[in-house]
C-alpha cells in the first residue's frame, strides 16, 4: 500500500513550514556550512512561537496562530483566512492581523549513522467535506537524492514512500496524505523508520517512535 501524494491546495499548503519553523531551523543547524537564522520583524509580521498542547511520548502536539493578511479591513487578510486551515480566524481590534490557528503533531529523529543528519516529521489534519484527511510533511537536509523521495517501513515492514516536492535553502519538504491503512499501522506499530537517499542504492535510516502516537493523534484531531 503506498502513500497517496497530494498537493493539498488552501493554508495548510503554505504555513505549516511557517507553524514548525523551530523544528526546521534547529535541524538545519545541526548540519556543517551556514546557519539560519530567524529574522523578527522581516518579510511580514512575526510569527509567534508554537504552543506546546500534549506530549505523548516522542509526540508533541503543537499549535500557532499564524497571521493571514493585514490588520482588520483588509480584503487580502480576508481572503487568506477563508482559503482553508484549521481553527477560528480571528481579527483582532487594534489593528492587530488576523490569524489562523494551525495545529499539528511532530517527532524529530537523528540517524544513527551520521549524527548531523536530522529529519522532523509533521503531521496535519484538515476537513474536506465531510473526511477527515491527514497530511504527512517531513522536513530534512538539502543534498538528497530527489527522484527517490522518502521511503516509509512500520515494524520492519514496507509501506511506500513520501515524494519530495519543494526545497528551501537549507531543507527540502517532502509530503503526501496518509491513507488510512498507514494510519492504521501507525497506531499499532512500535516504530517506524524513514529512509532517505544519498545515491541509488545509498540510504540512511531515521527512527521514529511510534510510541504515543494514537494519543497524540487522537489529541490533534480534537483541536
Amino acid at each position: 500500500m503506498t502513500l497517496k501524494s497530494s498537493l493539498i491546495k488552501g493554508l495548510f499548503l503554505s504555513v505549516v513550514l511557517v507553524a514548525f519553523q523551530q523544528a526546521a531551523l534547529a535541524q538545519t543547524n545541526k548540519l556543517p556550512g551556514p546557519r539560519v537564522n530567524a529574522q523578527p520583524g522581516a518579510g511580514g509580521p512575526k510569527t509567534p512561537p508554537a504552543q506546546v498542547i500534549a506530549t505523548h511520548g516522542k509526540w508533541q502536539v503543537q499549535c500557532t496562530d499564524i497571521p493571514v493578511g493585514p490588520p482588520q479591513g483588509g480584503q487580502a487578510g480576508a481572503a487568506a483566512a477563508g482559503s482553508g486551515g484549521k481553527g477560528d480566524k480571528t481579527a483582532a481590534a487594534g489593528g492587530q492581523p488576523k490569524t489562523v490557528r494551525q495545529c499539528g503533531m511532530l517527532q524529530s529523529t537523528a540517524s544513527s549513522e551520521r549524527k548531523n543528519i536530522a529529519l522532523t516529521l509533521v503531521m496535519g489534519t484538515s476537513k474536506q467535506k465531510d473526511k477527515t484527511v491527514t497530511m504527512m510533511r517531513i522536513l530534512v537536509p538539502i543534498g538528497v537524492y530527489l527522484p527517490l523521495g522518502i521511503a516509509l517501513e512500520i515494524d520492519g515492514s514496507p509501506v511506500g514512500r513520501v515524494p519530495f516536492i519543494r526545497c528551501l535553502p537549507q531543507i527540502c519538504t517532502a509530503f503526501a496524505e496518509t491513507t488510512d491503512e498507514t494510519l492504521g499501522k501507525m497506531r499499532k506499530g512500535a516504530n517506524a523508520n524513514f529512509i532517505i537517499y544519498e545515491a541509488p542504492g545509498v540510504g540512511l535510516t531515521l527512527p521514529i517512535s511510534l510510541q504515543g502516537f494514537t494519543a497524540a493523534y487522537n489529541d490533534l484531531k480534537k483541536l
